[in-house]
């Protein structure tokens, strides 16, 4: 997952992080610890994401199925 592609698009919302979560139905702690790589999203929390942020196939698949480049 990049984390910084999708903090990007929190960010461009003016968000915070824990009001995102919020927005998705996502527990604030659960949605730190999957953004850190602890844990993965699941594909119902990918789809909220993907909705509320009306991201396009080649953005989502950019964020959640290809890795960070360190």
């Amino acid at each position: 997952m990049n984390r910084y592609a999708l903090l990007g698009k929190i960010i461009s919302l003016d968000m915070s992080v824990p009001e995102f979560a919020r927005k998705v139905s996502i527990p604030k702690s659960s949605f730190y610890r999957k953004l850190n790589g602890k844990s993965e999203f699941t594909e119902s929390e990918i789809k909220s994401i993907i909705e509320y942020l009306n991201l396009d196939y080649d953005t989502a698949f950019s964020i959640f199925f290809r890795r960070e480049v360190s």
